[in-house]
């Protein structure tokens, strides 16, 4: 019953994000390798992750934790490490690849 519960939620949430779409329907598949890794795309990226950090308050000196001292990680994600590394799922190809791939169509 759970791994059914769990594909259940995965279905539900690739197809409103395109993962049954046809590749051709799927914009990022089309772009050109001279567009990726711009610099243009860079700034964006650096300001994006500016605007993303959060300030905590840190009134109670608890971090850095000490030496030896434990938390739990709890929840249905406490052991997800791959999940916890996103979920990106474009793959970083060879220039000369791409290049081929885009010949191709």
């Amino acid at each position: 019953m759970r791994q059914c519960t769990h594909l259940q939620r995965h279905l539900v949430l690739a197809r409103p994000a395109g993962l049954f779409d046809p590749i051709d329907n799927q914009p990022f598949w089309n772009v050109p390798v001279d567009a990726i890794n711009t610099a243009a795309s860079q700034a964006n990226n650096w300001l994006a992750t500016l605007s993303s950090f959060v300030l905590l308050k840190h009134d109670n000196q608890v971090l850095p934790l000490p030496k030896g001292k434990r938390i739990a990680v709890i929840g249905p994600h406490a052991n997800a490490t791959t999940a916890m590394a996103g979920n990106y799922l474009g793959e970083e190809e060879e220039e000369e690849e791409a290049r081929c791939r885009q010949r191709q169509r």
